[in-house]
């Protein structure tokens, strides 16, 4: 489990360090940084994931240092997580238009492990065996197992061909009735337990279906014709799934009838029971969800931690999701001087006092956020 976390120079994390729990919740106002702290978690982690051969490639893109570097920083961004299981391990990561630069290190007591950032044109795959050689042990610790999340309802129930490769719930919740339809066809369990689940937080559904359903894709090719290549579009009807979920009157409707709140929450518990990620970041854990819902959404997620081995790190906007936690899991973000700030909830000098008589989200909506910078 991740314990502390630390970020200098990324966007508005000019020099932020945060204690973590095995559930956290970050709240404050819009553009305090929340997103940006689940944003550079997740890019430290991916480092450690058995698909990353180049760390160089963690950083592109939207992810370019010059793009994410705090400006007026020194050119650069440093990222720093820690916990019992594997020391202290770390990324500074540079960059000009013309790439990126990213420097490994890796601490546990007084031993101290640097992977260069100076990047060779040859002997690249002896790179990528050293590399791989250096994330052995956070691998071990499973470290490169997570999820983000920032789901999309529309994208989540539009029918799905998992194609040869098979199939996983994207950051926008693309994916799921392929993954509800394996789940359904492997009948370990895991899919009743989901649906069980999923009606505890939303009373009116009762049972889920992912059926077959035709799709049309488009794909593009490259031919050659007369010497010359050029791209051809072509359209190709394949087998893939759609979703369908029971209400208590007994009526089956489509996925894209549902609401909102109620497909956000499949997908979020259908990435859990399929995958069960060691670290999952979702953002607005609290959208499109009844303040009820919300609590039992909490309530659920902490039974789902009881069976399985992941830590979620998670943002909202609704005092009534804050009432779910203690003081001490909810971690307040404000921004201050163009910089991010973070506290926990009951760091606020009042909290003890007030504790007896108001719930944390009771007493987050009557504070505020200004306090975190005093």
């Amino acid at each position: 489990m991740l314990e502390r976390v630390h970020f200098k120079n990324f966007k508005s994390l000019e020099d932020v360090a945060v204690s973590l729990s095995p559930f956290t919740l970050f709240v404050g106002a819009n553009a305090s940084g929340k997103t940006s702290i689940l944003q550079a978690t997740h890019d430290l982690l991916q480092l450690v994931s058995p698909s990353t051969t180049d760390p160089t490639s963690v950083f592109s893109g939207a992810h370019h240092p010059t793009r994410v570097m705090r400006r007026g920083g020194a050119g650069h961004f440093e990222l720093e997580a820690s916990g019992t299981e594997f020391g202290t391990f770390g990324v500074t990561a540079s960059g000009s238009e013309a790439g990126a630069s990213v420097k490994l290190q890796r601490r546990h007591g007084t031993s101290h492990d640097q992977f260069p950032a100076q990047r060779s044109p040859s002997g690249l795959d002896a790179r990528r065996q050293a590399y791989q050689s250096f994330m052995k042990p956070l691998r071990a610790c499973q470290l490169g197992s997570v999820s983000a999340l920032r789901l999309d309802a529309l994208a989540a129930v539009k029918p799905h061909h998992a194609g040869e490769e098979g199939t996983r719930i994207r950051h926008d919740g693309t994916g799921l009735p392929s993954v509800i339809q394996r789940l359904q066809l492997l009948r370990d369990g895991r899919f009743e337990e989901l649906e069980a689940t999923l009606a505890e937080i939303v009373p009116s559904i009762r049972r889920l279906r992912a059926l077959p359903h035709p799709i049309t894709l488009s794909r593009t090719t490259r031919v050659a014709i007369d010497g010359t290549e050029t791209e051809v579009a072509r359209t190709e009807r394949v087998m893939g799934a759609k979703l369908e979920a029971e209400l208590t009157t007994g009526q089956w409707i489509p996925a894209d009838l549902l609401s909102e709140g109620t497909v956000l929450t499949l997908a979020l518990l259908a990435v859990l029971f399929d995958e069960t990620p060691r670290t999952l970041l979702i953002d607005d854990l609290d959208q499109g969800l009844h303040p009820t819902a919300q609590r039992k959404l909490v309530e659920r997620l902490r039974a789902v931690q009881t069976k399985r081995t992941v830590q979620i790190l998670a943002t909202s906007h609704s005092p009534y999701m804050v009432d779910g936690f203690e003081a001490g899991e909810v971690r307040v973000v404000a921004l201050i001087d163009g910089a991010t700030q973070v506290r926990a909830l009951n760091d606020h000098p009042r909290w003890n006092d007030a504790s007896a008589v108001l719930d944390p989200g009771e007493f987050w909506s009557s504070v505020g956020e200004e306090w975190v910078g005093r």
